[in-house]
């Protein structure tokens, strides 16, 4: 029996469509979906309170970070944060 797992992450984080997952981690499968700059294959995972890490191999990048923002705003924190550091990446 052939099962796909369904993909939930846009359900919690609407500015992450076309994530699904790999390893334990959110993984970018579809380009152009999410409302953040990042390649396919680029992967991350979100913990509680604003903390979290992404990684994308392809612009040779690993971000970690630590917020203490409570409820939907930890979210917010989440899209800025990308949005920021490749709005600074020069090539």
């Amino acid at each position: 029996m052939n099962k796909k797992i369904i993909s939930r992450v846009a359900n919690v984080e609407p500015h992450r469509e076309g994530y699904g997952f790999g390893l334990g981690v959110a993984v970018r499968t579809d380009p152009g979906l999410a409302a953040v700059p990042g390649n396919v294959g680029e992967y991350s995972w979100n913990g509680a309170y604003g903390t979290g890490f992404f990684a994308d191999p392809q612009a040779k990048l690993v971000v970690v970070f630590g917020t203490a923002a409570p409820g939907e705003l930890r979210k917010y924190y989440r899209e800025q944060i990308q949005n920021l550091v490749y709005g600074a990446m020069t090539r």
